[in-house]
């Protein structure tokens, strides 16, 4: 298994302080991490993800996941989210909070319907 942390020696003493991270080309198959609620830009392109809890994300701006194995991705506390690509992935659902400032979104090559995609996405907004 291929593997990162960005884990501290506890809670206490995580990683906290990076704002950009880029993982991106590792065939990675895990991350680990206590937190990543300052980072600003998240980039864990061209890996072999299957999940990745981003959960609390509050400051995440850019984000970049392509081409990796993810079937879900939500996306729930990513209010500031400006620029997301997800494309290349095995994804049928994801989530994105209704009021980010959305500029650019790549979702292409993945399993998505026209019933599977969010009805609140207006690009360009703002």
């Amino acid at each position: 298994m291929r593997k990162v942390s960005l884990k501290g020696p506890s809670t206490y003493f995580d990683k906290s302080i990076l704002t950009d991270i880029n993982l991106s080309h590792n065939n990675l198959e895990t991350i680990e991490y206590n937190n990543i609620t300052v980072v600003r830009h998240l980039d864990v392109s061209y890996n072999k993800l299957v999940k990745l809890g981003v959960n609390n994300a509050d400051n995440l701006r850019s984000f970049d996941a392509s081409h990796n194995q993810f079937n879900t991705m939500l996306l729930n506390h990513s209010e500031l989210l400006e620029n997301l690509n997800i494309s290349y992935n095995q994804l049928s659902k994801f989530y994105v909070p209704a009021n980010a400032p959305l500029k650019t979104l790549d979702i292409r090559g993945n399993f998505f319907t026209l019933a599977t995609m969010p009805d609140y996405l207006a690009l360009g907004r703002g």
